[in-house]
């Protein structure tokens, strides 16, 4: 599918000729275009020591916009936007919608309401929203779904738990107001990322370790993957931190080239 490169070249050359070198190589390459010039409905003239194309065949050319870009006037603000624009749901970057789930026992503001975060969790297991705003005096972020679910039982002082569909922005941390924010990530190069985010807007957040980490660390950490399976690296804000916690688990990760993921620590309570 064409996406929005294709779209911004092709109503140029709608409207004149366009010299070789200001085309993208991903579009002189495509078959599209190649099928466009064998076609005769783009035409191509040396000019010079180069050469420009330019439409020879009008109606056909537009009948081939038409459709490529069945609605080329639209302005794209979602992924149906991006269908209807280029048949394609990922043609452009769009804003996601931002469906955060929460648990808890406690009553917090969301989006200027006020709920009763207990009776949902009780009676639901969570409560989902599109979230705008978020007030709450404890807050624990959790990575995975999963040990979301779970993570009360092995976090307790009345924290709210939050895990957001996606990776959490910065934009909607700062939609949430808290005092105590803990951060209950993977021990990997991207739970430090995550747990930086966080700490760059929350700067008293910490960084949830239990108290037997290294044990846990020692028996039931797992390799990083292979580098021809893109293997982790550190960010440069999280190879960059002097945070302790960040130090002591970066330069674990980087020294035996293992990390721990966060699912163990459920688990161990959930045997005992």
């Amino acid at each position: 599918m064409l996406k929005e490169t294709e779209y911004n070249f092709y109503y140029k050359l709608k409207r004149q000729s366009v010299h070789k070198t200001e085309i993208p190589k991903t579009i002189i390459d495509s078959n599209v275009f190649s099928t466009l010039v064998k076609g005769g409905i783009v035409g191509k003239e040396r000019v010079g020591r180069g050469h420009i194309y330019q439409v020879v065949k009008p109606a056909e050319f537009d009948r081939f916009l038409s459709s490529a870009f069945p609605n080329p006037d639209i302005s794209v603000s979602n992924k149906s936007d991006n269908i209807s624009k280029f048949r394609d749901s990922k043609a452009t970057a769009t804003e996601g919608k931002r469906i955060t789930f929460l648990r808890g026992f406690k009553n917090v503001i969301v989006n200027d309401q006020e709920i009763d975060l207990a009776k949902y969790t009780d009676n639901f297991g969570l409560f989902a929203t599109e979230l705008k705003s978020l007030e709450t005096p404890k807050i624990c972020f959790v990575e995975n779904l999963d040990t979301f679910l779970e993570a009360d039982r092995r976090i307790k002082g009345e924290f709210v738990f939050i895990h957001t569909y996606g990776r959490i922005g910065n934009e909607q941390i700062k939609s949430i107001n808290a005092v105590d924010v803990l951060v209950f990530s993977d021990y990997d190069f991207i739970g430090l990322n995550e747990y930086l985010k966080f700490k760059s807007h929350f700067p008293s957040a910490k960084f949830f370790i239990p108290e037997n980490y290294d044990y846990l660390f020692q028996k039931f950490s797992k390799p990083l993957k292979k580098k021809d399976e893109g293997q982790q690296k550190p960010s440069e804000v999280v190879k960059n931190s002097t945070d302790a916690v960040v130090v002591k688990i970066r330069e674990q990760v980087l020294r035996t080239n293992h990390f721990l993921e966060q699912q163990i620590v459920i688990r161990e309570i959930n045997e005992n």
